[in-house]
């Protein structure tokens, strides 16, 4: 498809920066990255995308995620606290404990579990951003 008809069916100038830190004069035109960016449905896609449609570049996308999963990371933490405190002070139930509180300790364990699962997958997420943002152009 040639870009002027591509230009007409999205409405968009979409341009593809040639690596991170290029000039706007070396910008050219990618049409199949386009494409596969405008029918993508992950996050990661929709964000570089928009950025992408918006700027004209991909550079900013790296530091747009990271900054994203930080927050992610600290919401994660923040949860994890507060479950793990739950746990600590949520009352031994006497001598026979109800069903009510094993299914909230059951539930507390879980959600302790996921949210510290959530915040080391985040810690790895936002170091690989981290190192891509410094990654060289070739």
């Amino acid at each position: 498809m040639d870009r002027a008809r591509h230009e007409r069916r999205y409405g968009l100038e979409i341009l593809n920066e040639v690596g991170p830190g290029a000039d706007p004069d070396e910008l050219a035109f990618d049409p199949d990255l386009y494409d596969k960016l405008f029918k993508g449905t992950s996050y990661i896609d929709i964000t570089t995308f928009n950025v992408w449609s918006r700027e004209h570049k991909v550079a900013p996308v790296t530091m747009i995620l990271r900054e994203n999963y930080s927050s992610i990371l600290t919401f994660a933490t923040f949860l994890a606290g507060f479950q793990f405190v739950g746990l600590q002070f949520g009352g031994d139930g006497g001598d026979e404990p109800s069903q009510v509180l094993q299914w909230s300790s059951f539930l507390l364990v879980m959600g302790l579990i996921m949210s510290a699962l959530s915040a080391c997958c985040c810690v790895a997420v936002v170091e690989y951003l981290r190192f891509l943002e410094h990654e060289p152009p070739k």
